[in-house]
């Protein structure tokens, strides 16, 4: 229900919808379409550096998530 009634808005300017297997594929247009969401500025950056969207590809691929988590929290149980 919560996820439906956000799906409702999810045409609107100011709402972004991404699923969670979005988020996970972690791909360069995603990352784009996250960027100009924010701000113009930030899509063109990202379009004109390729070093700079390489990097935020890989600091929010779920691989290096789970590595700094480890290396942030070693206690922690992972599920």
């Amino acid at each position: 229900d919560h996820v439906l009634s956000w799906y409702e808005r999810s045409h609107d300017q100011n709402v972004l919808f991404l699923s969670y297997e979005q988020l996970q594929a972690g791909n360069r247009g995603l990352i784009l379409r996250i960027a100009k969401f924010i701000g113009v500025e930030y899509h063109r950056e990202l379009v004109e550096d390729i070093a700079l969207i390489e990097k935020v590809l890989y600091l929010t691929s779920f691989e290096n998530m789970k590595k700094s988590l480890r290396k942030e929290a070693p206690n922690k149980k992972e599920y």
